[in-house]
């Protein structure tokens, strides 16, 4: 407070000095007044803050019933920030491994919307935002890829009212990274001529991580004529592979070769030996449904398998002349596949069947557990069972080569479905061979409408038509039966 010859007044009551902007573009924000007391002549107006570095900005303070009083002009400042860089992993650093990096700018209290970003290098995607801390604009935590000679640089830069600022760069020691390669073909180790197959490759770094998807790593195939056959790119997560397709008959060895860069110390060639066979190449993709562990069964020798989960796809190779069956079969004993059985007699070329597996029901005709219900193995068997047909008599029934179900177990199995009333198909109340039996007999035999239900229905039954009884054995014990 002054006079008008601009000497202090000391104030004789309490007295309100309200502060507001008097020029300026931008906004005045926080405590906007303050008292002077009795016997003194000013007040301190703290917390105030101005959102706008410029120049020519000045106060106006005014009393009850005096005219408002300007300051002179003043500069305001951008508000300093300083920014750094923190590795949170430890070492020893390998190409492309990731490392945690936190990036940290400090400086005044966050001003709300005006904290600016980060331009880091190597660039990362990976980033979280950590929540606001006192004395930080902004911090933030990224997952880095090194390289080898690595260099960490970041520059912060704000909206408006911070000052930019750049860390002091980190140089990483990173070693070049020595791989390991693991090669197979799909199916293996015998392949049809003619018909295309997989070369795969898992790659390996120091700490047995997967480095599929590293694109900085490029893997080629070569022919013993030391020819590029094809490039091994990402197929899947844990994959490398490409098709091949070998026309002629007889051992064939593939070398598949990594190229050499700064990052890493490049294997010794890995060799895959093939051999190419007259036959037939069967293949289909593979629908598990969350069964676990899902295999083809082979129910005569020579039949080459795999499954690839990671392509979701199964790959046989029969050699020419081949006969027999190929089951779908997954843990679950009572689970079913579509077609629950692909047979054989001596084709060659190619085939394609897509397989596709449902969860197991309650009922189940499979009392072998091959995976497919099958007339004169399991429809013989349950037959004889509701006949009453004592135990070791009817474990002499044909069994499935890929059954999974011993003969007790068999025995056992299908005794709890009779007792249980699960293989009551007509749904009369009751398990007998001249009604249930007839019934499935005839339905696994290729029979369909009349020729299954005739003279086969039980009094009271509630599936006396042949729909009727088709969609229960589909729905509730899994059997495919003509439309």
């Amino acid at each position: 407070l002054q006079t008008t010859a601009g000497a202090a007044h000391t104030a004789t009551q309490s007295t309100q000095v309200w502060v507001s902007l008097g020029s300026g573009s931008g906004a005045l924000t926080g405590a906007n007044g303050c008292t002077v007391a009795v016997g003194q002549s000013s007040c301190v107006v703290s917390g105030l803050t101005y959102d706008r570095a410029e120049t020519g900005v000045s106060l106006a303070a005014e009393v009850d019933g005096t005219a408002p009083t300007t300051s002179p002009f003043f500069d305001v400042a951008l508000a300093p920030t300083q920014t750094t860089i923190e590795v949170l992993s430890a070492p020893p650093f390998y190409a492309f491994d990731r490392v945690q990096v936190r990036y940290s700018v400090t400086g005044v209290a966050p001003m709300q919307g005006e904290e600016g970003y980060v331009n880091r290098s190597p660039y990362s995607a990976s980033c979280v935002t950590l929540p606001p801390l006192a004395g930080f604009v902004l911090r933030q935590d990224c997952s880095v890829r090194l390289e080898v000679g690595t260099e960490l640089s970041a520059n912060y830069y704000a909206y408006s009212g911070y000052g930019s600022s750049t860390a002091t760069p980190v140089t990483l020691s990173v070693s070049p990274v020595a791989l390991t390669i693991e090669a197979a073909s799909v199916p293996t180790p015998r392949v049809v001529v003619g018909t295309p197959f997989l070369l795969t490759t898992r790659i390996r770094g120091a700490r047995g991580e997967n480095l599929a998807a590293e694109n900085d790593i490029f893997l080629t195939a070569r022919d013993s004529n030391d020819i590029p056959v094809c490039n091994l790119y990402q197929g899947t997560p844990t994959l490398r592979s490409c098709y091949l397709t070998a026309n002629v008959t007889g051992l064939r060895t593939y070398s598949i070769s990594v190229q050499n860069s700064q990052n890493i110390v490049p294997p010794s060639p890995v060799n895959v030996a093939v051999e190419v066979i007259a036959g037939l190449s069967i293949t289909g993709s593979l629908s598990t449904n969350g069964n676990t562990n899902p295999r083809m069964c082979a129910t005569s020798p020579n039949a080459d398998c795999d499954v690839s989960l990671e392509f979701n796809r199964y790959f046989c190779a029969l050699p020419i002349g081949w006969t027999g069956s190929l089951y779908p079969q997954v843990d679950d004993l009572n689970a079913r596949a579509t077609p629950s059985v692909i047979s054989i007699s001596g084709e060659a070329g190619s085939i394609t069947s897509n397989v596709f597996f449902s969860l197991g029901s309650a009922c189940s005709f499979d009392t072998d557990a091959s995976g497919a219900v099958e007339a004169f193995s399991d429809g013989l068997f349950v037959l004889r069972a509701m006949l009453g047909m004592p135990a070791a008599a009817n474990e002499a029934s044909p069994v499935n080569a890929c059954a999974r179900r011993a003969a007790p177990d068999r025995t056992s199995f299908a005794s709890g479905q009779i007792t249980s009333l699960k293989y009551d198909i007509d749904g009369d109340g009751a398990v007998l061979a001249a009604t249930d039996g007839v019934l499935l007999m005839r339905t696994l035999l290729g029979f369909k409408g009349d020729a299954v239900t005739s003279g086969a229905v039980g009094n009271g039954a509630i599936r006396p038509s042949w729909e009727a009884i088709r969609a229960h054995l589909a729905g509730a014990c899994g059997v495919s039966a003509p439309q």
